[in-house]
């Protein structure tokens, strides 16, 4: 079973000449362990298509479903529970509490979804910050911390609910070449290793490079979906 599923999903904003096909009857299927970029240039599309699959947004017309659910007949309530279960988020512009320490902005994550982890959420917290590699900056707020590392929390935010699908919306846009790589190489580590499945919306050539399918968009359609032969990538 797929983990996400969009059939013939449209967005449309305005009515008449002022139509906006921003997704354009889009079907995409993204399963277990994928490593997947939407790519192409702005207004294409790829952002609309990641708040779909994100639940930020409801299809005009068409399908959404996360695990074999239909999401268009929930409710608001029900919807934002699933989202907040199921999905993961990571931001070009970290989103990142500023008056709260690292290890506080991941704990918030799981109490804002409800989840309490066996041990508590304060040590869930810590671990997910260990496994990125900032288990010696959990006291630091956001503002002593580089790009790099903020990223990092938000990248243990994302992941401490343990999520079916990470969606990560131009996640190196805000970051230098190195703090960029860095990322990029954890994800995909993390990808690798744990198995996380990973949705990218991007333009950045280096995070394209990486994925192991990229999904092109163009004028609110899939344009392209080209997979990486074995060995690539």
């Amino acid at each position: 079973m797929a983990i996400c599923q969009l059939d013939h999903a449209s967005r449309h904003y305005g009515s008449g000449e002022t139509l906006v096909k921003a997704a354009d009857a889009v079907s995409l299927s993204i399963e277990a362990g994928e490593f997947t970029v939407l790519s192409g240039p702005s207004g294409s599309g790829k952002t609309t298509v990641l708040n779909l699959v994100g639940l930020l947004d409801q299809p005009t017309d068409g399908t959404v479903s996360i695990q074999g659910t239909a999401t268009g007949t929930l409710s608001d309530r029900a919807l934002t529970q699933l989202r907040a279960a199921s999905i993961g988020f990571i931001y070009q512009s970290f989103n990142l509490v500023p008056v709260l320490s690292a290890v506080e902005n991941v704990e918030l994550a799981l109490n804002l979804a409800g989840i309490t982890p066996p041990g508590g959420a304060r040590a869930a917290a810590t671990k997910a910050l260990e496994d990125v590699g900032l288990g010696e900056l959990l006291h630091r707020r956001p503002n002593q911390l580089s790009g790099g590392q903020q990223q990092r929390v938000a990248i243990a935010r994302a992941l401490v609910k343990a999520p079916v699908l990470v969606i990560a919306d131009e996640p190196t846009a805000n970051l230098d070449s190195q703090s960029g790589t860095r990322v990029l190489d954890l994800m995909r580590a993390l990808n690798e290793e744990r198995g996380v499945t990973f949705l990218f919306s991007t333009h950045d050539p280096m995070v394209i490079e990486r994925a192991r399918r990229v999904v092109h968009m163009k004028d609110g359609r899939v344009h392209e979906d080209i997979r990486a032969s074995s060995g690539e990538a």
